[in-house]
Order: C-alpha cells, then sequence, then structure tokens
C-alpha cells in the first residue's frame, strides 16, 4: 500500500535496482546531515474532560489513541533504557514506567 504523502509522485517513481544505492543513500546522510533528538509529549482527552488535571490523570487512552501512539512509535520500558530519553527517568519511574520511541 501506498503511502498518502508518496501518492503525487506515484508517476514519477521508478524501481531502483542498484544493489548498493541503500548504502550509498546512509553514507550520504550520515555525511550532510545532522542528527537531532527532539522530546514531545501527546496527552488523552477523555469524553467529558476539560481541564489539565483531569487530562494529566488518565493512566490510560481509547483504542483509537493506543492506535496513534503505535504509529508515532514503539511502546519501550523506561527502566534501564540506554537510549535517548528526553529526560524521562529510567530507574526510579518517577515519570511512568513506558514511553513512546521512534
Amino acid at each position: 500500500k501506498m503511502h498518502p504523502a508518496v501518492a503525487p509522485y506515484r508517476n514519477n517513481l521508478q524501481l531502483v535496482k542498484e544493489t548498493n544505492i541503500v548504502k550509498e543513500l546512509i553514507e550520504f546522510e550520515q555525511s550532510q546531515l545532522e542528527t537531532k533528538c527532539y522530546k514531545f509529549g501527546v496527552v488523552y482527552c477523555g469524553p467529558e474532560q476539560t481541564t489539565d488535571d483531569e487530562m494529566y490523570s488518565n493512566e490510560e487512552g481509547s483504542s483509537e489513541f493506543n492506535r496513534f501512539l503505535k504509529f508515532l512509535g514503539s511502546r519501550i520500558v523506561l527502566s534501564g533504557w540506554d537510549k535517548f530519553r528526553g529526560g524521562l527517568d529510567i530507574s526510579q519511574n518517577t515519570t511512568g514506567m513506558q514511553s513512546v520511541y521512534t
């Protein structure tokens, strides 16, 4: 299935049969592009919730919200996490036990 962002260009796309193109693209990206790490929050607002306190108190979201989080990235356990953590606690669970990593 074609991603909607690519659909307008479908007539201009060509299959690349060059086997080393992936390696060359990775080398180009590593040499030309600066990698940055970002953090952002996503808050679930349940039905009838109107205040920050109500929204921040949610421990679970709807099935639609969970599908959205799955679209954003992989759910990870924070305890012992060794990659970018965006300031989240990875030893005492003071900022939660799980997060989404992309």
